[in-house]
């Protein structure tokens, strides 16, 4: 994949989703090619740059670039809704250290406080429920539903549960990974608002 020539003067900003916008699994090519041919338009004629931002962590990113046969790196991408990273002159992906190691503390602290109401939301689902829970260290909670009915019953149970958390957001996903989508009908992972983060930044 090569680096597209930054334009002279950035007039316009792009930033895309990757699963279930840029790309499709059940299409082929799973990235139409006339999307990368309007971006090198965009930044020819209107100055464009261009980036992803996803809730893939940046190997699985990397992958999905390289599955969908990108002809060119975009600009920045923005990894696991706060992780930002720049492409290199060799390609490589550069993370911005700062940032990115202060939503590192700002992640890892949220859990931390809300670790006795995630334990209740999961003792809920898993008594209730054949839903898969899942969580990774510096990643959402999550769970995967079985089907959609299940998933209906667990939604407004995870909303009332979570709703006393000034915090902690919660949203479901109708479409799941191209590796998950052949077993999993829905699935359902917690977050928390950006301005927790903003504001906590402001106040020190």
């Amino acid at each position: 994949m090569e680096l597209l020539e930054p334009p002279a003067t950035v007039r316009t900003v792009l930033s895309f989703d990757f699963d279930g916008t840029l790309h499709d699994p059940a299409s082929c090519p799973p990235v139409p090619k006339r999307f990368f041919d309007t971006i090198r338009r965009l930044r020819d004629d209107y100055g464009a740059v261009w980036g992803i931002n996803t809730g893939r962590s940046m190997p699985y990113v990397v992958e999905g670039l390289v599955e969908s046969g990108f002809p060119f790196l975009p600009d920045w991408v923005v990894a696991r809704e706060r992780e930002i990273f720049q492409p290199g002159a060799a390609g490589e992906w550069l993370p911005h250290e700062p940032w990115n190691r202060h939503c590192d503390r700002e992640v890892h602290g949220l859990f931390a406080e809300c670790r006795a109401l995630l334990d209740r939301i999961r003792h809920e689902i898993q008594e209730h429920t054949g839903a898969e829970w899942i969580q990774m260290d510096g990643e959402p909670a999550g769970l995967i539903a079985r089907t959609e009915e299940e998933m209906a019953w667990i939604a407004p149970r995870v909303e009332r549960l979570a709703a006393g958390h000034p915090h902690l957001g919660w949203q479901p996903v109708t479409h799941v990974s191209a590796r998950r989508s052949a077993h999993h009908d829905g699935e359902m992972v917690f977050t928390w608002p950006a301005y927790r983060m903003l504001t906590r930044r402001r106040t020190g």
